[in-house]
């Protein structure tokens, strides 16, 4: 279960919700969502809900700015977005865009997320960097990171071949690795009724032997913003970033720390959040122990590079036998909003918990 925290507006909503049912308006509910990560409803991500007042989207609805012709509108109806066409803009790239998200994958360079906006508002860094000049946009790797840098190119680099169906979703197949025996594949496609972009990643064992990994998301963003996730266990590291703890998340701004570092943590409400001035990135995914990640690794990883141009907001599932020509699956969704007017993104804000946690409801 996502925490539950005793803000205002989660309050306000509650109340009003209490009184709506008891009043009787008549009013059908809104219907309810897919259950969590992994389960049925195309692997949307959240729990339950029905629709709310104007309250209820002020304090994190799923409708998010989104033009006329679809959102998770007051009333307590939720109308399905649009997503715009086409899905092949002719540059090379494949877009998903629906409300006031636009999501962009490059099949060229490794599958890779390209891009990723709020209204105009960029949320990844899309340059390289001194250290390193392939950081940018959001990438897939299996972990362990036992193989040799840079990461193997036929899983990072190299051109993915990519169709797309008649609903939009975007399928990538990657070539096979013989290092890591493995074949990576993604698939991307439009959440409509929740405005996110949900991602399907799988593993392929190639070889003649079993191998083990686990699936591992890196997101590339610029370093002036502040990373935040449910706790599970103390932050670690050789030299971890600086962090806080309150209202039972761990709270890291790469401000506050100089040079390059990495920070490694045990999550345990399945997301993890990233605030970029006004808007916020929130990645959904299936909670696991700490006795499930791969060996030297954690679910939550934060790094920063040793100029500060980025920061890699990073998430690890289950490390895991993959029998010869079998597959093994990953979910992700991602959720991208604007920080409700007035609403300050600091460590420990209550309010700001409680948008998160209410876009994942």
């Amino acid at each position: 279960m996502l925490p539950s925290l005793p803000s205002e507006p989660m309050r306000a909503w509650l109340l009003l919700f209490v009184l709506h049912l008891g009043c009787g308006s008549g009013q059908e509910p809104g219907p309810s969502f897919p259950g969590p990560l992994g389960g049925g409803g195309g692997g949307a991500a959240g729990m339950a809900s029905v629709g709310g007042s104007g309250a209820a989207a002020a304090a994190g609805g799923h409708g998010n700015e989104a033009p006329a012709g679809g959102s998770a509108g007051s009333g307590g109806m939720v109308t399905m977005l649009t997503l715009k066409q086409p899905i092949d803009r002719g540059d090379g790239k494949l877009v998903l865009e629906l409300g006031s998200t636009y999501f962009e994958v490059s099949p060229e360079h490794g599958g890779r997320v390209t891009s990723l906006r709020q209204g105009q508002q960029e949320l990844l860094t899309l340059t390289g960097a001194e250290n390193y000049a392939d950081a940018f946009g959001s990438t897939f790797w299996p972990s362990p990171q036992v193989w040799e840098w840079p990461p193997p190119a036929e899983i990072d680099t190299d051109p993915y071949e990519a169709t797309v169906d008649p609903s939009g979703v975007i399928s990538l197949a990657g070539k096979g690795n013989e290092a890591t025996s493995l074949r990576v594949s993604k698939r991307f496609s439009a959440n409509l009724t929740r405005e996110a972009i949900d991602i399907e990643y799988t593993m392929t064992n190639i070889g003649p032997e079993p191998v083990s990994w686990a699936p591992w998301e890196i997101t590339r963003m610029p370093a002036v913003g502040l990373a935040f996730w449910p706790t599970g266990g103390a932050p670690f590291g050789e030299t971890p970033l600086a962090f806080t703890s309150s209202l039972g998340h761990t709270w890291c701004d790469p401000s506050h720390t100089e040079g390059e570092a990495k920070l490694f943590a045990d999550g345990a409400g399945g997301y993890l959040a990233y605030v970029l001035g006004d808007r916020v990135l929130v990645k959904r995914f299936q909670d696991q122990p700490a006795s499930a990640v791969a060996p030297g690794e954690a679910e939550v990883e934060v790094y920063v590079n040793p100029d500060h141009s980025y920061v890699e907001i990073e998430q690890q599932g289950a490390y895991a036998s993959i029998a010869p020509g079998a597959t093994v699956a990953w979910k992700v969704s991602w959720y991208v909003r604007k920080l409700p007017p007035g609403m300050v993104a600091t460590a420990g804000s209550t309010d700001l918990v409680a948008f998160v946690v209410k876009t994942l409801e």
